[in-house]
């Protein structure tokens, strides 16, 4: 809508396809075979998956209260630069570099190696699907083993070779993985994972040959602060011109707002270390100073 307050009115060509048909399409592939063999990688791929004890020391309520909050901080243009470098050498995306740190923090903070992330995709695969109206999207779950003797070399190189597997294996609902996988439930945590990472770059924009440029058009960010939390941690990384924002979503019934910036604020010396030194043994780069490590442990503590 314009400023003077009139609506902006543009032929839009025709559809070559309706959500109808895109589910009546997506039915009888999942009904010859293709559900079954999708099953089968997720059921191998997640079976034994444990909860990730996020921090340790930490009690966790009987029941999710799913209250929450948010953290942010901003990667700055050298961390970007080296995001793209080492993207390039591994053959592989900004998302799976990013990725690759975050499952790096959380090996760190829980102490296990066996780490789970969600991770959502948009599900519109096919050019007729772009234009569509309804909704497409899906969770994966990535499964990385985060040895302290990897490289963060090596480790982001494991990490495109999942996120591969996991993308070729996408079109399975991811309710239907859980109902196949049937993992002990507890209200406590969401099965199978319980941190999710999202990764978005903002679309260019996108001008129709012969349309009007929409000069009189005032667009403006909302600031809608986030209060709740679907899963323990959710790390969403926003690609900028040059630089990336950070934004770590969390439940307030775990963690509290110090633990959680200190946890982001690790997180961006982490991935910086292993940028900066790829082929350096995770064990040796740094995330926190002691004195940072005896209060992250305090702050747990106390809200125990």
């Amino acid at each position: 809508r314009t400023q003077g307050g009139a609506a902006l009115v543009r032929d839009l060509p025709a559809l070559p396809v309706q959500y109808a048909d895109y589910a009546a399409w997506e039915q009888e592939r999942l009904t010859q075979g293709e559900a079954e063999r999708q099953l089968a990688y997720w059921t191998s791929q997640l079976d034994g998956v444990s909860a990730l004890p996020l921090v340790p020391e930490h009690a966790r309520p009987p029941t999710a209260s799913h209250a929450g909050a948010e953290v942010e901080h901003v990667l700055p243009a050298s961390v970007h630069d080296a995001v793209e470098a080492i993207a390039r050498e591994a053959g592989t995306t900004r998302f799976v570099v990013v990725l690759a740190g975050f499952a790096a923090l959380l090996a760190r903070y829980s102490g296990a190696e066996d780490i789970a992330i969600g991770t959502p995709v948009a599900g519109r695969n096919h050019p007729d699907l772009e234009g569509l109206i309804g909704c497409f999207v899906n969770t994966l779950v990535i499964r990385a083993t985060v040895e302290p003797h990897l490289t963060f070399r090596r480790l982001v190189a494991d990490v495109r070779d999942l996120v591969v597997e996991a993308q070729q294996h996408q079109t399975v609902p991811f309710e239907h993985v859980v109902e196949a996988l049937a993992p002990d439930r507890d209200l406590s945590r969401t099965p199978l994972f319980q941190v999710l990472f999202n990764y978005a770059e903002p679309a260019p924009a996108v001008h129709e040959e012969g349309a009007p440029p929409a000069t009189d058009v005032t667009i403006e960010p909302l600031d809608a602060a986030s209060q709740t939390a679907k899963f323990d941690l959710t790390l969403t990384a926003t690609k900028l011109s040059q630089a990336y924002a950070l934004g770590l979503q969390f439940r307030t019934d775990l963690l509290e707002p110090s633990l959680a910036r200190q946890m982001l604020a690790h997180y961006a010396r982490l991935l910086a270390a292993g940028l900066m030194n790829p082929d350096k043994v995770l064990a040796e780069h740094p995330q926190m100073e002691a004195a940072e490590h005896t209060q992250a442990l305090a702050d747990s503590r106390g809200h125990d």
